[in-house]
């Protein structure tokens, strides 16, 4: 099995086993090209992160610093 089948394998084995469910409404979104929208709640938190950053409260990391916590999440 190629490297691309074993992604597509691995990603169906995550989303069969979810039971998040703001994961699987936003995947379906992204599937079926519908735009991705955040809940209310999501808004919120999102204009309060940003608020903290803009006044120099807030926490940031550089791209490749982000990608390898991410990539090491995704792997469990």
């Amino acid at each position: 099995m190629g490297k691309l089948a074993e992604q597509k394998v691995a990603l169906a084995a995550r989303i069969l086993q979810s039971d998040d469910e703001g994961l699987l409404r936003s995947v379906d979104e992204l599937l079926n090209g519908r735009s991705f929208r955040l809940s209310p709640e999501e808004l919120k938190d999102l204009e309060r992160m940003r608020k903290s950053y803009l006044a120099g409260d807030g926490k940031s990391s550089p791209w490749p610093e982000v990608e390898k916590r991410l990539r090491k999440k995704l792997r469990g």
